[in-house]
């Protein structure tokens, strides 16, 4: 969508009283970093209804609206009118005849060339109406079997629930030092069974969601129950904390604890990956695999932080650095919309360079290391199949790692996201023994 057509539609939404200034910008942020329209990121990140944005976009566009009941019972004959390839091709859905009169549905309205052409093709007179994005992907998997695309899977089984939570509650980040510790959000109850109707009420794609993407890479495992695969992958990650190895670091008052010595500032602008892929091959464990990422890159990098992420709830796992504090690690916990870079990792994006930014979450994560500040970060994911199960996060302080090997960090997360997968099967393979 064009900048300008973007700001009059956000500039709409606003005249309606349908979302705030903030909500704006934060959708306009978020947008940024994953790219897609206007309407689809702020019912991702729940600003909106789906039936007050679908009522903005007619009014925006002069043109009527088709409706997810208008689209849920397409009769076939309406549905034959049009080739399953240009239905592909223009993103469009033919969803009523009245009389000769073909209405078509389309995120936004179809330019006159191709109206003629559908016109010409079907022999009928074409009238455009406007749909949201992701019903149309909807009724494009349901009708002519193509992919929905990754990003709208989890968007479409929300809406599809008629779940609509308005903003979740930010992170409180105090800017004091002397109450920053009370002030870090506090994680839910250890609740194993908690944790794991969470995961799998929320995880980033079930096996039909799968199934809806045409994914070709994703995991498979031997059991026939479909819930098992999230079960396993829940139980990997429930509890997720520092293995009892790690340390804290450098307090900078005496309520943070004794000081323990520092580790030197990394030493090699090239990553030594040998020794940590090594390392990542033999982990016999989660705490394992936690360490070999983060003790392996340390010659190279002065901030290094592994994030779990369950569901929607991202949460410390493993980390060490410069200013590196053990206790505000456990207590790091938000969600993951409140962190667009994580966020545009766990849509597909490979990785993540650039600043980490200035939202609670980011504030929160800079706190681990006692608010040192980096210019540049590069973050890379963890996948398990299609699932996205933690972040690597890793960082230079005001040096910023913009001359950082990229590829070869993502090596190392392909072999931690090996290993992961490894361990899971192995779990897997002692429950059925």
């Amino acid at each position: 969508m064009p900048a300008k057509v973007r700001n009059k539609l956000g500039q709409l939404l606003l005249e309606r009283g349908l979302i705030t200034r903030s909500e704006l910008n934060r959708a306009l942020e978020h947008q940024r970093l994953t790219g897609g329209r206007l309407g689809t990121t702020l019912l991702e990140i729940s600003s909106i209804d789906e039936e007050d944005m679908l009522k903005v976009l007619g009014a925006f566009f002069e043109v009527p609206t088709a409706s997810a009941k208008d689209l849920s019972e397409i009769p076939r004959g309406v549905l034959e009118l049009l080739p399953r390839e240009l239905a592909r091709r223009y993103t469009v859905i033919p969803f009523r005849l009245r009389g000769n009169t073909l209405y078509l549905a389309s995120p936004q309205p179809l330019d006159l060339s191709i109206e003629s052409e559908i016109a010409a093709i079907t022999s009928r007179l074409v009238r455009g109406a406007v749909a949201l994005e992701v019903r149309i992907c909807e009724a494009l998997n349901r009708y002519y079997h193509e992919p929905v695309p990754v990003r709208m899977i989890g968007l479409m089984r929300r809406l599809s629930a008629g779940d609509r939570v308005r903003d979740t509650q930010p992170l409180q980040v105090s800017k004091s030092r002397a109450s920053e510790e009370d002030a870090s959000p506090q994680r839910p109850a250890d609740d194993p069974s908690a944790v794991t109707q969470e995961w799998l009420s929320d995880s980033s794609l079930s096996d039909d969601d799968a199934a809806l993407a045409g994914s070709t890479g994703k995991l498979v495992f031997d059991s026939e129950d479909e819930g098992e695969v999230d079960e396993d992958i829940a139980g990997f990650l429930d509890k997720l904390g520092p293995p009892r190895s790690a340390t804290s670091v450098v307090g900078d008052s005496e309520e943070e604890g004794e000081e323990i010595s520092a580790p030197e500032r990394p030493q090699s602008d090239v990553p030594l990956v040998g020794p940590t892929l090594v390392a990542l091959r033999a982990a016999g464990s989660r705490d394992d695999v936690a360490a070999a990422l983060i003790d392996g890159l340390a010659p190279s990098f002065c901030h290094r932080l592994l994030l779990g992420l369950r569901g929607h709830q991202v949460n410390g796992w493993h980390g060490d650095g410069l200013g590196f504090s053990k206790e505000r690690l456990e207590k790091l916990y938000f969600d993951l919309v409140q962190a667009p870079p994580l966020l545009a990792l766990e849509k597909g994006s490979p990785f993540w360079l650039g600043p980490l930014g200035d939202t609670p979450a980011a504030e929160a994560i800079r706190g681990v290391f006692r608010g040192r500040s980096p210019s540049v970060c590069l973050i890379v994911p963890l996948r398990v199949g299609e699932r996205t199960v933690a972040f690597l996060y890793l960082d230079n302080g005001g040096d910023g790692v913009s001359s950082a090997p990229i590829g070869e960090m993502q090596r190392v997360a392909r072999e931690g996201s090996i290993a992961i997968e490894r361990l899971i099967r192995e779990r897997q393979a002692q429950r059925g023994a």
